[in-house]
């Protein structure tokens, strides 16, 4: 059922779960039709984040500001699972590789767990609550 911005939630849902699907089977030279189903991929995502802009927007700030503390604390959590850069390098005295080593490890661990996209939300509930401020 399509909501006031005329997005059906759960068929983009599906839809974006079945493009997902179809790029991970594609061979590694289908370029166009690799090209194609992120096109549409791309597409979804916009809407269903003009979607979830229109539900933030008539949600209470006090359950946006709740909302927004626990996203918060979550990607702290995160944050605290990262491998810390300076003790893996060995106090900062030996060569680059180990720094880059747990970087990327660093960088991994927050996409497993999710922090981009709590990031993303974050974002988005921060610019609806100043946009409220503001008016």
């Amino acid at each position: 059922m399509a909501d006031a911005t005329g997005v059906d939630v759960d068929a983009a849902l599906r839809e974006l779960a079945d493009i997902q699907d179809r790029l991970i089977a594609l061979p590694r030279d289908a370029f166009g039709e690799r090209y194609e189903l992120q096109t549409r991929r791309a597409a979804l995502r916009d809407q269903l984040s003009a979607h979830h802009a229109g539900a933030d927007a008539e949600r209470p700030t006090h359950e946006l500001e709740a909302e927004l503390a626990a996203l918060q604390a979550q990607a702290e959590e995160i944050k605290k699972l990262r491998i810390d850069v300076v003790k893996q390098a060995g106090g900062g005295r030996t060569g680059e590789m180990n720094t880059r080593g747990a970087t990327g490890m660093n960088r991994q661990i927050d996409e497993a767990q999710g922090l981009p996209a709590i990031r993303g939300r974050i974002a988005r509930i921060e610019a609806v609550l100043e946009q409220r401020r503001s008016e």
